[in-house]
């Protein structure tokens, strides 16, 4: 099959031409991504009619180029380009490019930092389970909102822009008198100290009018700051330790805000003058001391967990590119999260509904699975499906539906239970550990459900 093809070009950190292309061929959508001058690989994806026997019938081809279309606008907002179109080695203040992305914390501790934390000399702050937003003042000193992703506005609601959903934030940016080219980073969270990120999500997700209303009745979102990028021009995080940073958040947010939250941290000193004979739990046994105290505080509080950062740590070029793809700077910041695992009945059957199929080199294998435990009355009830942890050995050896049901080990950061009051039993970021052989379907019992 060799379609038309749609070719698109972006930069690696290294500084070598990733070259990504995508095209349809009836109901296959065909793509092809490798380095310049390189091996490539060619993924073929089968699209599947939707909204059968409706008005609004696509079918499998129109599928295909929708597929195809979608798939070019996330590419062109990671920052990849047609190949005779000029790279941006620099931004302007009017409008960010949405190719603009700033760091992220790792997903666990570099050695350096468990080290640091062992020691004393970390910072712990507080990890909001929110909505990440970039709030700018620009060279004509106008506040401006914007995603994660750089987008201005939500993609169903276009030319209306983010702060006109959170006007409080936006009016005390404002009266904050900061300098032009400033950019505030951080999290929208709920008015309360308890993380809410289910009422977040539906604020954010929803439109301008609805959004409003939703904070009308039950508070408006804050804003939780946990860097600032840039202040006066000067690119913050490229230049300046993250103890600097934290002392000019403290200075510029005035702590009886109603709209804005500085970020909330402690110094690892504070946990490790704690007791050796401490009874926290022990959620990491491969951790130190310190690590799991601070687990244990998370969890006591019902907190997603902290990012550990190195005071004296800078970020240099990895603060933020232009390429459309966030960096990482792991030896100076990462995630230490209480997680928690259990056991699982897991069923996969795809065509009556519990767990998918995989897509591209993965198609007729495991997408998801689906996960079901037992209440003390014995009544089976979803819980999630697991899509994620899977290695291609575990794939081929769970590929098989005449295994099911079986029962699966599965890490999670946190859950809900409807007998509480949540809306469902899910987990959160499920990830597969193992399959257990030595526990049998009757023993994955939940007394909370």
């Amino acid at each position: 099959m060799n379609p038309p093809m749609k070719e698109l070009h972006n930069i690696s950190r290294t500084g070598k031409v990733r070259v990504w292309r995508i095209g349809a061929d009836g109901d296959q959508v065909i793509t092809e991504f490798g380095e310049l001058g390189g091996k490539f690989q060619r993924v073929v994806d089968t699209a599947i009619a939707v909204n059968v026997g409706k008005a609004n019938y696509r079918s499998p081809e129109l599928v295909a180029q929708d597929m195809v279309e979608r798939q070019i606008e996330l590419k062109t907002r990671e920052g990849y380009l047609p190949p005779s179109e000029k790279r941006d080695t620099e931004f302007t203040w009017d409008t960010l490019p949405e190719s603009l992305r700033f760091y992220k914390p790792d997903n666990d501790l570099s050695a350096k930092l468990e080290k640091l934390l062992e020691k004393g000399e970390a910072f712990l702050a507080r990890k909001r389970d929110g909505d990440m937003m970039v709030w700018v003042v620009n060279d004509e000193r106008q506040v401006q909102a914007y995603s994660r992703t750089m987008l201005r506005c939500h993609d169903k609601e276009p030319g209306v822009p983010w702060e006109v959903r959170y006007p409080e934030v936006a009016a005390e940016i404002a009266d904050m008198d900061l300098p032009p080219r400033t950019i505030l980073l951080g999290e929208m969270v709920p008015p309360s100290e308890k993380d809410d990120f289910k009422y977040v999500s539906r604020v954010v997700k929803s439109l301008s009018e609805k959004s409003l209303a939703l904070q009308r009745e039950h508070g408006f979102l804050q804003f939780y700051v946990w860097d600032i990028a840039f202040f006066g021009g000067e690119p913050m995080c490229r230049t300046r330790p993250v103890r600097d940073r934290y002392d000019l958040i403290f200075e510029l947010v005035n702590l009886g805000s109603s709209a804005l939250v500085p970020v909330e941290f402690l110094s690892a000193e504070e946990f490790s003058a704690v007791e050796e004979s401490t009874d926290a739990p022990t959620y990491n046994p491969s951790k130190g001391r310190v690590w799991n105290c601070a687990a244990a505080m998370a969890h006591e509080n019902g907190w997603e967990g902290f990012v550990v950062v190195d005071p004296n740590g800078i970020y240099g070029d990895k603060a933020f590119n232009l390429r459309g793809k966030v960096d990482r700077p792991g030896t100076a910041c990462g995630k230490l999260k209480p997680t928690f695992s259990d056991d699982f009945i897991a069923v996969w059957a795809p065509e009556t509904g519990d767990g998918s199929y995989g897509t591209g080199k993965y198609q007729g294998k495991v997408g998801s699975i689906q996960l079901y435990q037992l209440n003390t009355e014995g009544t089976l009830l979803p819980i999630s499906e697991v899509g994620n942890g899977f290695t291609e050995a575990d794939l081929a050896a769970l590929s098989d539906p005449t295994l099911y049901p079986m029962v699966l080990e599965v890490e999670y950061d946190s859950r809900t239970y409807m007998s509480e009051g949540a809306d469902t039993n899910a987990l959160r970021f499920p990830r597969f550990l193992s399959v257990r052989h030595d526990k049998s379907i009757a023993e994955c019992v939940n007394p909370r459900l």
